[in-house]
């Protein structure tokens, strides 16, 4: 059974604002579930669903925005899409949800327009910065985190994401760490950090359950890598305040 995010999150995700999109997905249990919940369930409102016999350049002419769930790019792979529409750049739609590009997905005039996003230039001191980032109640017991990185250039190693929900900040010991959604790389693991482009804008979305009975007070976020000589090494950590119910 294909995994769904909470309700609303693709439609909070500034992919699904502004541009005619659609998804594809394999032909299948996943493609009628989703179809099934678009049509009887009231969700996924505005996305055309497609199988995987569309022809992704034919959707990217159109000028629409082509999103891939997690399943199907584990269909089919990325250098499959590339195959088809060269060199690409890829951005979360929504957790769990990449959009697919050979143009920038996000740019530096959007980054800097739209209402939703709160700016900020936060050095992780290897290549990359936090340029904003949107923080979200999805429902009333889980947090939508959607970052924008940036990369000042390209970046020389792969980093992995950690997003900690926390009880104090910083935290004083591991039972301050409410719940994490570390990834192995950005954008659901498809996007390493050495694949970034100089001026590159990612968006990264994540979701954060929230324990009962728990009272998080931040949103840390930084990244890392493994080194065989230093062991774990962290980026400096961005602290972002949780908002009210």
């Amino acid at each position: 059974m294909i995994r769904r995010p909470p309700r609303s999150t693709l439609d909070r995700s500034s992919a699904a604002s502004d541009v005619y999109k659609r998804q594809l997905v394999p032909w299948g249990t996943d493609y009628w579930t989703l179809t099934y919940e678009q049509r009887f369930g009231g969700r996924l409102a505005g996305l055309n669903l497609v199988d995987h016999n569309a022809r992704p350049q034919d959707i990217i002419d159109r000028g629409r925005r082509l999103l891939l769930p997690d399943q199907t790019l584990r269909i089919f792979p990325l250098s499959a899409f590339e195959e088809r529409l060269g060199p690409l750049y890829l951005a979360s739609a929504a957790p769990g949800v990449v959009e697919i590009s050979p143009s920038p997905i996000i740019t530096e005039t959007a980054l800097v327009t739209s209402s939703s996003i709160i700016p900020t230039d936060f050095d992780l001191e290897n290549g990359a910065r936090v340029r904003g980032y949107r923080l979200d109640w999805a429902d009333e017991a889980t947090l939508l985190l959607t970052l924008y990185w940036g990369a000042d250039g390209p970046l020389e190693f792969d980093y992995s994401t950690a997003v900690h929900l926390v009880a104090a900040d910083p935290p004083a010991g591991p039972a301050d760490i409410l719940t994490q959604a570390d990834k192995a790389h950005p954008v659901d693991g498809w996007h390493p950090t050495t694949r970034w482009r100089a001026g590159e804008i990612v968006r990264d979305s994540y979701l954060l359950p929230v324990p009962a009975g728990s009272a998080p007070v931040a949103v840390r976020v930084a990244m890392y890598r493994s080194d065989p000589a230093a062991g774990f090494v962290n980026t400096p950590w961005l602290s972002l305040p949780v908002p009210a119910r």
